[in-house]
């Protein structure tokens, strides 16, 4: 199985995360993008394409996670239409990238994480959740 699979295959087992999380995985940060690639190809999946905001990353149970806006789609009652709305959710972000960006940290006793981030010049905290 590739890592997407087994990623996949744990979110979707775990009700608690898919409520909040959603079963993708950024694969790099690209001119201040976080960005998936998909393999095999050249090709992005630009519709996840996120602008990468420091203060937005969350480290939760030892994964790095950013928000990410993607369109949902609901029936609208009894009605044969459907309502489509953006909803806003948790990604992963591949071991690599989260490399990358926890390169860009420094320790800190200051916050709950224990983790700042210096993006363009600003030190901002990573947030910790349980």
């Amino acid at each position: 199985m590739k890592t997407h699979e087994h990623y996949y295959v744990r979110w979707a087992s775990d009700l608690a995360r898919a409520t909040r999380e959603a079963p993708i995985v950024f694969n790099d940060l690209c001119d201040g993008v976080l960005v998936h690639w998909i393999r095999g190809s050249e090709e992005l999946s630009r519709s996840i394409s996120t602008a990468f905001d420091p203060t937005q990353l969350r480290l939760i149970h030892g994964r790095l996670l950013h928000p990410v806006s993607v369109n949902s789609h609901a029936r609208a009652g009894s009605l044969s239409g459907t309502i489509r709305k953006r909803e806003t959710f948790l990604a992963s972000i591949d071991v690599t990238t989260s490399q990358r960006i926890l390169s860009l940290c420094e320790e800190s006793e200051d916050v709950s994480s224990g983790l700042l981030i210096t993006w363009e010049n600003e030190r901002v905290p990573v947030l910790m959740e349980e």
